[in-house]
């Protein structure tokens, strides 16, 4: 690979026509060099400095050139896995047809400070973020996120991926950083809990790493995850029946990279939809999500199966709501959101009795 396109992006100024047009040729055209001239325009990230590069060209060119990039760039020393991302974009998935991720034309790490690049596809024109909660959403979400999942589903292509099944020391360190919130945020909602709730939330935060590693005897149901399926990281088409995209797989310190497949749809619905909508659509999109498994081959993975995964994962929704009151500055700017997502979560333990799986 060529020297200049190995180097880590550290900011806008480094992106030149000559970078430009090496990573064009190699990914794009034969004739890329037929770009005259760019420009850049940013947008604000809560992790990350993303621009939108916009080409122009001259001449005659062979191959589809895109009119504008979108190049993140990630500083490092942060709280993130930062190879994993750029594993997303630029090896995990490449051998995977029709697969849910925008097109990577570059992606670049430095293993000693952690920082790096990602040159993608502009999907601004066509795709947009937050979409309202819905059934033909859910639909779409669930049939995209199974072909995902069976990609790196089960020991053989989990270990593919360079990942594993958690161990004790993973389970550990996940629920160590997630019971720093516990206390915090039961002083913070005090007033607005019942005794039975808050004894519900300790039950869970005391005893769901048993039930994890229980889990993990069986190794049916298990996937490399996204992660983080908020809405800010799907992007659905503005018009028609599209493709459906996910962004910005970046785990924490302390994330579990691999875990039960269906937790990514617990984290798609129940944070952020509403009950109501939730209670309306949760069976129909768990059952196309399964369909779709079995369609790409995984057939040892019951439908009984996995309504015990999304029960079990369900009670993981207590621990969004925790995180963020970890910090006292994110527990009251973001209150009006992790309050939100607890009572969400605790809605559903109570609606698809979530608890019986802790006795």
């Amino acid at each position: 690979m060529d020297s200049k396109t190995a180097k880590v992006l550290t900011s806008s100024e480094q992106i030149d026509r000559e970078w430009l047009i090496t990573i064009l040729s190699r990914s794009a055209a034969n004739e890329a060099g037929q770009l005259s001239d760019f420009y850049v325009t940013a947008s604000t990230s809560a992790n990350a400095q993303i621009f939108r590069i916009h080409l122009n060209y001259c001449g005659a060119t062979n191959g589809t050139l895109p009119s504008t990039l979108i190049l993140k760039i990630c500083n490092g020393g942060g709280i993130f896995l930062s190879d994993s991302e750029v594993y997303y974009y630029n090896r995990d998935y490449l051998d995977l047809s029709n697969a849910p991720i925008p097109r990577c034309y570059d992606a670049q790490y430095s293993a000693m400070n952690g920082a790096y690049h990602i040159l993608m596809e502009d999907l601004t024109d066509t795709h947009f973020k937050d979409s309202e909660p819905s059934l033909e959403y859910g639909v779409a979400v669930a049939r995209s996120l199974a072909l995902l999942h069976a990609h790196g589903w089960g020991e053989q292509r989990i270990k593919a991926l360079d990942q594993r099944l958690p161990a004790q020391s993973e389970v550990d360190t996940f629920m160590s950083h997630l019971q720093q919130g516990l206390s915090p945020l039961l002083e913070a909602t005090n007033m607005e809990t019942s005794a039975d709730d808050r004894k519900i939330i300790t039950q869970i935060f005391q005893r769901y790493a048993e039930k994890m590693l229980k889990r993990t005897e069986d190794m049916r149901g298990f996937a490399v995850l996204h992660g983080d399926l908020n809405p800010g990281n799907i992007l659905s088409p503005k018009e028609g029946d599209g493709k459906i995209y996910f962004l910005d797989r970046q785990p924490f310190h302390w994330s579990l990279t691999t875990w039960l497949a269906v937790s990514d749809l617990v984290i798609m619905m129940i944070p952020y939809w509403s009950v109501d909508r939730r209670r309306q659509f949760e069976n129909t999109i768990l059952e196309e999500y399964h369909k779709r498994l079995v369609q790409l081959g995984i057939t040892d993975y019951s439908w009984e199966q996995l309504l015990y995964d999304y029960r079990l994962s369900i009670m993981q929704g207590l621990f969004i709501a925790a995180e963020w009151c970890i910090q006292a500055e994110s527990r009251e700017r973001m209150r009006w959101l992790w309050w939100q997502e607890l009572q969400n979560a605790m809605m559903a333990i109570s609606d698809l009795r979530c608890m019986e799986l802790l006795d």
